[in-house]
């Protein structure tokens, strides 16, 4: 999987000079997102977690695209700034929920594919999708749980987009994205705690296009 990101360099490499125009694509984004999180606490008997929290997260982007006629297919990192979550244990066995907090940092490396909709002298509309992998690091605290997470997983997005162009070698750009991942894991420890965490959401882009050629 982590060699998935390498398709849309691999695919530049063998388009002819002559078909394709390369940018790069400088983007902030602000995203909506469903933070789930699984496990147990210490020796199972403590509690057990199953929680789900709703979270905005800023983060910077950076891509390389090829942009040809009827396609533009692109590499992209994904810096996301650290998100604080606040949480609660189900119900102990004497009745209390008991807190625990999460500091996550997430990164992505993928690849994307946009194909135009409709397209005038200076704006385009387009549709897309893409795929890669996400790390995410970070520390997940509380009563009999003091997890590290350190784990890579797939991640695919669908989106639209829209591009006008502002200079001949500039444009700009607002993308809106669904970005979906399978749970990651932190794995037991010797006292068999262990916590799963999954993310999706809403991705909105404003972006800076440069032409290179």
């Amino acid at each position: 999987m982590r060699c998935l990101a390498l398709i849309p360099l691999l695919l530049t490499l063998a388009l002819p000079v002559q078909a394709a125009e390369t940018s790069l694509v400088f983007g902030v984004s602000q995203s909506w997102d469903k933070h789930e999180f699984d496990g147990k606490n210490t020796n199972r008997v403590v509690s057990s977690i199953h929680h789900s929290q709703h979270a905005q997260t800023n983060a910077f982007s950076l891509r390389v695209a090829r942009t040809m006629p009827r396609a533009s297919v692109e590499v992209e990192g994904h810096i996301s700034a650290p998100v604080t979550l606040d949480g609660k244990t189900a119900d102990t066995a004497w009745g209390r929920r008991l807190a625990y907090k999460a500091k996550l940092r997430t990164r992505r490396l993928g690849a994307n594919i946009w194909a135009p909709v409709t397209k005038t002298d200076t704006s385009t509309i387009a549709v897309g999708a893409g795929i890669g992998m996400r790390h995410t690091a970070g520390d997940i605290t509380g009563p009999g749980l003091d997890r590290s997470i350190d784990d890579t997983a797939p991640y695919a997005l669908v989106g639209a987009r829209m591009t006008h162009k502002i200079t001949a070698r500039k444009s700009a750009l607002i993308e809106a994205r669904y970005v979906t991942s399978p749970p990651i894991r932190s794995g037991a420890d010797p006292s068999g705690s262990n916590v799963d965490h999954e993310v999706a959401g809403l991705e909105i882009i404003l972006g800076v296009s440069l032409s290179l050629d």
